[in-house]
């Protein structure tokens, strides 16, 4: 028997631990922040910090590479 699950496995394992995440009432406090959330509402905000970073650091090295091509 292999200890190693296939990709099928693995993202079954992954959607079944997202679902229970959503339903689950975790909580976190955000750094300077007294109240608590919803830890999935805190990470999903972070997911989308970072992907907006990410965007504009793609945009501003599209933008330093035309420039050099003037």
């Amino acid at each position: 028997m292999s200890s190693h699950l296939s990709n099928e496995e693995l993202l079954g394992r992954i959607e079944a631990l997202e679902e229970k995440v959503r339903k689950s009432n975790l909580m976190m406090r955000r750094p300077g922040h007294q109240e608590y959330e919803k830890l999935v509402d805190v990470v999903c905000d972070h997911e989308i910090r970072l992907s907006d970073q990410k965007c504009s650091e793609s945009v501003s090295e599209l933008s330093e590479i035309d420039d050099t091509n003037w």
